[in-house]
């Protein structure tokens, strides 16, 4: 019986118009598209470095628990995105398998260079996810009231209720309602995105082997969290109106002088020394929830 050195012809597949439509891109790939790849290999390559390293944080800071969040979602987002990707691009490659043709070349490169990305974003996405875990351990491990406590809440209606009190005014300590509403709207948000945070951290432990004690003391956290969130808004409620209608009436008596900005402040450093009272910082200075 003779063997024929020949290639085996390829198996016949029907191309369809979406998989014409695809082994076209790959065929009439440029140096945009390069470029494309190399960026999406450096963006995933720094994201799982950064990753590795903020795991070796035993208590991760708020900034690793940001990158955390982001890098989860948008890796997690990649890998799924690609996984069909990758299939469609192996079904185009069975048409021309041992053929030897540029079009088995073209789409054998790009079905891996896919599949590579796909596991690393997977990757990503696991390191994000384990970081946010450690911390979790690090928020069921601390006292309820160092979790949910934010000082920027009893900062600001001190800060409120001084204003009031001051006899005569001292326009150096007053707030706008601008900047009240603002430095609350902080307040109520973070105290939002923790509620959030703890429950779907829970629910995210829930049923893992070895994990009931810290889904416990989640919980815990979580509705000491939501009373919290309710206990704020219910003081700032009462707070904030009472001092807009002292803003409105101390202004209408006497146009306020609004304190210089941060911006402004170097220039009129410059005229000469000037006395100067901040009790509190702005919103983004001050001391927030330790997340």
């Amino acid at each position: 019986m003779c063997c024929s050195s020949k290639t085996p012809p390829p198996a016949v597949v029907d191309i369809d118009d979406e998989m014409q439509e695809l082994i076209d891109a790959v065929m009439n790939c440029g140096p945009e598209e390069d470029a494309d790849e190399l960026e999406t290999e450096q963006l995933l390559t720094t994201h799982s470095s950064v990753g590795t390293k903020y795991l070796s944080n035993p208590d991760p800071t708020p900034e690793q628990m940001q990158w955390a969040s982001g890098a989860e979602r948008a890796a997690g987002t990649m890998a799924d995105a690609m996984a069909p990707c990758v299939a469609d691009l192996r079904r185009a490659l069975a048409v021309f398998a041992g053929t030897g043709s540029p079009e088995e070349a073209a789409l054998s490169r790009h079905a891996a260079w896919c599949d590579a990305r796909r596991r690393e974003a997977a990757e990503v996405a696991s390191l994000a996810r384990r970081l946010a875990e450690s911390h979790l351990r690090c928020l069921a491990a601390r006292g309820v009231d160092r979790v949910v406590v934010d000082p920027e809440a009893a900062a600001l209606t001190a800060a409120m209720r001084e204003a009031m009190e001051s006899t005569p005014v001292n326009t150096w300590i007053m707030m706008t309602p601008e900047e009240v509403a603002r430095r609350a709207f902080a307040v109520v948000l973070r105290a939002t995105q923790l509620t959030y945070k703890l429950r779907w951290g829970a629910d995210g432990l829930e049923g893992k082997d070895g994990e009931e004690a810290v889904v416990r003391a989640l919980r815990e956290r979580e509705a000491a969290a939501e009373e919290e969130l309710d206990r704020v808004s219910a003081v700032f409620d009462a707070t904030i109106r009472p001092y807009e209608a002292w803003y409105a009436q101390v202004n209408k008596e006497a146009p306020v002088k609004k304190r210089p900005s941060p911006e402004t402040e170097e220039e009129e450093d410059l005229e000469g020394p000037r006395q100067r009272r901040r009790m509190f910082p702005a919103g983004e200075d001050s001391p927030g929830t330790e997340y």
